[in-house]
């Protein structure tokens, strides 16, 4: 994998800044397992559900764009289609 385009580049710093994120959208489900059942908390899980997802999405186009064997990108492409 190499990133020698600016999309590339860009895909990867998103990738890096993931981390980070995922330790946010982590305590957000544990400050809600402490709550009680509700609507308004299942709106909420679907939504942090859906960050999971398109931050699976986001590595998923950084292989896509900085990968140049045919098979993985294939495989990087499924996996992008699926989470989008």
């Amino acid at each position: 994998m190499s990133a020698s385009s600016t999309r590339g580049i860009g895909a990867l710093v998103g990738v890096i800044l993931i981390p980070f994120k995922l330790v946010t959208s982590g305590w957000h489900f544990y400050e809600l397992s402490q709550d009680g059942t509700g609507d308004t908390r299942s709106a909420v899980i679907l939504g942090d559900v859906s960050n999971l997802t398109s931050y699976a999405s986001r590595i998923a186009y950084a292989v896509v764009v900085n990968d140049e064997d045919p098979e993985t990108r294939a495989v990087a492409v499924t996996v992008k289609a699926l989470c989008d």
